[in-house]
């Protein structure tokens, strides 16, 4: 089955919303949020070992060293999903602000996905790609390296495209996630 779908789609603020949203579910994500945790659980504990260590009057060093790493642990957690987020958040400011709306024109093929705005071209091929899923409105293609994803808005495809769609995932052995 010889497949070709285009479609053209507008990177809207709610796209980008949606791509951290399933960019947090990822498995990247929880990977490197689980390293985040096991860190900052190693901060605690240094920090409980300089206050065991500073109990005297003349360890004020080893209290103060123990009370900073407790607070950088205990914040490390709670600051790293927010952090990341609002990272992302003015990354896709910046690039509307930059770009104005932005135009993705995509070809998906049994060579792979070809991915066209007004700044970059290139073919990702369907090797690169391990994961799709539905959230919302969007389809999402997920590369597996990384946190790569081809956001497809739901509502430009024909139910025909959307078929093919689902044909070319198969064919080429990209498996559904659920988020």
């Amino acid at each position: 089955m010889e497949s070709n779908i285009i479609i053209e789609t507008e990177m809207t603020k709610e796209a980008y919303e949606a791509s951290i949203q399933i960019f947090f579910k990822s498995d990247a994500y929880k990977k490197t949020f689980k390293r985040v945790v096991i860190i900052s659980i190693f901060f605690v504990l240094c920090g409980i070992a300089g206050f065991v260590m500073g109990s005297g009057v003349d360890d004020f060093f080893m209290l103060m060293f123990g009370f900073a790493a407790i607070f950088v642990g205990i914040f490390g957690i709670i600051l790293y999903k927010p952090i990341v987020r609002s990272k992302a958040r003015e990354r896709a400011r910046k690039t509307l602000k930059d770009n104005g709306v932005i135009i993705m024109h995509y070809e998906l093929s049994m060579d792979g996905i070809k991915v066209v705005t007004s700044t970059r071209e290139g073919l990702n091929k369907w090797p690169v790609f391990n994961k799709w899923g539905e959230y919302e409105d969007f389809i999402y293609i997920r590369m597996g390296a990384g946190s790569g994803i081809v956001l497809i808005n739901n509502s430009s495809l024909s139910k025909s495209d959307r078929a093919e769609l689902y044909g070319l995932l198969a064919e080429n052995d990209i498996i559904k996630e659920k988020l």
